[in-house]
């Protein structure tokens, strides 16, 4: 079983103003599919599917896990979690010819919003113009992490799912624009050079309400080495956020008189609330280092990120994991320990009841707005993958997890300034590809 990597277009064994460009999009690659069946290209025509059942269970009644932030909403419950993990995919590609190829894949998972553009993740034409360079155009997958290409393929990985510290912030999963790579080959060595361009938008949830969030002027430059055993990958991505929550417009509408009233301390301090949650100004930067060595019985695996934000309000931390495991027979225990620290908690800096009492609700509204992006926990994991079918793999996992003061972004909760809290979750997951 074969599926179009989401990066390269090279198939992975898995077993070792944008709506309207999509749609546009979407007329010849229906066309192209339509004439390849009513004239008997079958052979060019390839369709296959991955799909991922999971339940989950924790002892903490309080909160409820996310796996990323564009989660749909799952109220805290002792029965567990089926939709957490659990997700059905199914990619169509047609090779027009050894030059072109038309590649498109849905995803069905607990988005926030589900909509046809929302659960499109690939839907692209790719044009292999020389033998060393490729173009892409269309959506297609964000490049910047190693697990780019097999996010949501629960069988193309060995643990139940990807560590949240790392992989749930950005809920990027796709990039609508253009591509370009450059390979290079020097023996067993694999060179490639990706270039990244485009946009994205997405719904997230935001307290009673929804966020539009449209990624602008995304760019991701990754350099990628691949040798036998070996694979290295640096990644460097920028990009705008536009569409404030609307549910903020109040609050930034009164920032902006109390900045206006030139009082000492108070005013600067609403200035600088104000430009943390202006979220139309924001620009995010993303480094990324990753890590993977795998012999056929032990491999290991770790990444290394780090994302900074042009104000306070937005995403600014440091993130990474580690994992590694032995494979024995048609078992793999593993282990994984993944961190996510933020900026320290900001905390008021000035009496706003000095100018009017009335203020300080609004001062309080802001602080706690500003450190609610702020994502701090640990999690140590402990599971095994049991391959008992050549297409199918069940795996076992245990979290322990420990979220720190005001570091709650990838949980859903009552209330924004809880304490620190330990969480124990116990995970079955039926993997399979079709």
């Amino acid at each position: 079983m074969k599926f179009i990597d989401h990066n390269n277009d090279t198939p992975i064994c898995v077993t070792n103003r944008s709506s309207i460009f999509l749609k546009l999009l979407s007329f010849p690659l229906a066309g192209l599919l339509l004439l390849a069946v009513s004239d008997g290209w079958g052979s060019a025509l390839q369709l296959n599917g991955y799909g991922t059942l999971a339940y989950s269970v924790d002892d903490n009644s309080s909160l409820a896990p996310l796996r990323d932030i564009n989660q749909r909403d799952m109220p805290s419950s002792r029965d567990g979690y089926w939709q957490l993990d659990s997700r059905l995919g199914v990619q169509l590609s047609y090779r027009i010819d050894s030059r072109f190829e038309a590649v498109g894949q849905l995803s069905l998972r607990p988005q926030h919003q589900i909509t046809l553009k929302s659960s499109t993740e690939l839907a692209y034409l790719r044009w292999q113009m020389t033998p060393r360079f490729q173009l892409r155009l269309g959506k297609v997958g964000y490049a910047a992490y190693l697990m780019s290409d097999h996010r949501n393929l629960g069988y193309g990985y060995s643990w139940l799912r990807p560590p949240p510290e790392y992989y749930g912030w950005a809920p990027i999963y796709s990039v609508l624009g253009v591509d370009a790579s450059w390979s290079l080959y020097q023996g067993t060595t694999h060179w490639e050079l990706r270039l990244q361009g485009g946009g994205e938008d997405m719904v997230v949830p935001w307290g009673d309400e929804s966020w539009d969030i449209a990624y602008r002027d995304l760019q991701t430059l990754t350099l990628s080495r691949i040798d036998r055993h070996w694979t290295l990958k640096l990644g460097l991505s920028r990009y705008g956020v536009d569409n404030e929550p609307r549910i903020m417009q109040p609050v930034l509408a009164g920032l902006q008189e109390v900045a206006r009233l030139g009082v000492a301390g108070v005013s600067g301090e609403s200035q600088w609330l104000y430009d943390g949650l202006n979220y139309d100004a924001i620009k995010q930067r993303y480094g990324s280092l990753g890590v993977l060595y795998d012999s056929g019985r032990w491999f290991a695996q770790g990444e290394l990120g780090v994302v900074d934000a042009s104000a306070r309000g937005g995403i600014n931390a440091n993130m990474g994991y580690v994992a590694a495991g032995h494979r024995f027979g048609l078992w793999l225990p593993y282990a994984i320990f993944g961190y996510a620290r933020s900026e320290p908690i900001y905390e008021a800096q000035y009496d706003w009841a000095v100018v009017d009492p009335d203020l300080v609700s609004l001062q309080q509204v802001a602080v706690t707005t500003i450190n609610a992006l702020r994502i701090e926990q640990q999690t140590l994991s402990i599971g095994t993958r049991w391959d008992f079918q050549p297409q199918m793999a069940l795996k076992l996992q245990w979290d322990h997890i420990r979220v720190e003061t005001l570091g709650y972004l990838l949980w859903f909760r009552d209330a924004l300034d809880l304490p620190t809290q330990r969480v124990n979750m116990f995970s079955v997951g039926l993997d399979f590809i079709f």
